[in-house]
């Protein structure tokens, strides 16, 4: 799909022709940014479709290994909701807010704005626990990847805490 580039004087100047075909023409901008996020130029990150069939936390008894995510070795991924109704995290908290990933010695988290897909790179991710900046994953790695509640650190006494209500597992080849 090609997406021209248009100027920012050129929306602006659309807007003033009528609101209707702004929010129109907005609106197909952002669905076919959404489904190029993964291929802009020089940044080809694996796409992760949430679904139930990947979620661990989905029913733990029935998680089959098998259906794990994989993927070659990248920069960064992309998780791609759309379509994804996530559960509560827990009892007290009814959204979740974090996208936390965990492998080797290393955690690394970033906001979930309940956007449709997020991309998960250098750009996104926080260092947890001393962990070095990110650097992509490598051929062998298994990654933890979990969407949840993160409290803050002021909000109980013990430190963060983390509720995930989506997690599953990554295999880079």
């Amino acid at each position: 799909m090609y997406i021209p580039a248009v100027s920012l004087e050129k929306i602006i100047e659309m807007k003033r022709i009528s609101p209707v075909i702004f929010l129109l023409t907005m609106l197909c901008f952002y669905q076919a940014y959404s489904q190029r996020i993964a291929s802009l130029p020089g940044q080809e990150f694996p796409v992760l479709k949430l679904d139930e069939n990947h979620n661990l936390n989905a029913d733990p008894k029935k998680y089959n290994p098998i259906a794990s995510y994989s993927s070659g070795a990248a920069g960064g991924l992309v998780l791609d909701a759309r379509g994804y109704t996530f559960k509560a995290p827990s009892s007290s908290h009814s959204k979740v807010n974090t996208v936390r990933i965990d492998f080797e010695d290393n955690s690394y988290i970033t906001p979930w704005h309940g956007r449709d897909t997020l991309i998960l790179d250098v750009s996104t991710l926080r260092p947890l626990y001393g962990a070095g900046a990110f650097k992509g994953f490598t051929k062998g790695q298994k990654l933890l990847i979990s969407i949840g509640f993160m409290s803050d650190s002021t909000q109980y006494n013990r430190g963060v805490t983390f509720f995930p209500s989506y997690t599953t597992y990554l295999y880079v080849k």
